[in-house]
C-alpha cells in the first residue's frame, strides 16, 4: 500500500520489495541463524534491532530514491531474521517453567497483534506526517528497543542468565557398506 498509494510507484516495486525479502530469507536466514549461534542474545538483539532501525529510517528515504526501497528491505530483513528467534529464545530462557506456555502465548499475541495493527496506525500517519518523519519515527520506536535491551541487558537480575550456545557438532559421515 505504501509502495503503491503513498508513494505513486508502480507495482513492480512492490513486487521487488518483496521479491528481496523472500530472497533474503529464504537464502540467508538458516545460515544467518547459524552464524549468530556463538553470540549471547543481548549482542544478537542489538545487531537485530540496530538493522531493523536503519532499515526502517531508510524506507523513509525510499520516496526520494525509490531504489532505496530495496536496500532499506535487505537491511530491515537482515533485522528481522535476526530479532525473530532471538525474542522467543529469549523470552524462554528467563521464565520458569510452570510459566514458558503463558508467556510465549503472550509474545505470540502480541506480535501477531502488531502484525496486524501496525499498517491500520501507519497508513494515516504516513499521509499526515509524509514518508520520512513517519518511517523515521518507526525507526525511533525500535531505537527505543535496542537502548532498552542495552540498559536493561547489563543487570543480571533484570535480564536473566545469559549463556552462549556453542554450534551443533557437525553429523558424523555416513558409514559405506563393505561386501
Amino acid at each position: 500500500m505504501y509502495v503503491i498509494h503513498t508513494l505513486g510507484q508502480s507495482a513492480g516495486w512492490a513486487s521487488a520489495i518483496f521479491a528481496v525479502n523472500a530472497f533474503m530469507v529464504l537464502t540467508c536466514e538458516m545460515a544467518l541463524n547459524h552464524a549468530m549461534l556463538e553470540l549471547s542474545r543481548r549482542i544478537s538483539l542489538l545487531i537485530g534491532y540496530a538493522c531493523a532501525t536503519v532499515g526502517f529510517v531508510l524506507m523513509g528515504f525510499g520516496a526520494h530514491q525509490t531504489w532505496l526501497l530495496l536496500v532499506a528491505t535487505a537491511v530491515w530483513t537482515v533485522g528481522e531474521m535476526i530479532v525473530y528467534p532471538v525474542m522467543p529464545d529469549h523470552i524462554s530462557a528467563i521464565t520458569p517453567d510452570r510459566l514458558k506456555v503463558r508467556n510465549m502465548g503472550f509474545y505470540t499475541a502480541h506480535f501477531n497483534l502488531g502484525v496486524v495493527l501496525a499498517p491500520l496506525i501507519f497508513l494515516p500517519l504516513v499521509q499526515a506526517l509524509g514518508p520520512v518523519a513517519s518511517w523515521s519515527l518507526v525507526g525511533g520506536v525500535l531505537l527505543v528497543g535496542l537502548v532498552t535491551t542495552a540498559v536493561i541487558s547489563n543487570s543480571p537480575r533484570i535480564w536473566g542468565p545469559e549463556k552462549v550456545q556453542a554450534p551443533p557438532a557437525p553429523a558424523p559421515a555416513p558409514a559405506l557398506a563393505t561386501q
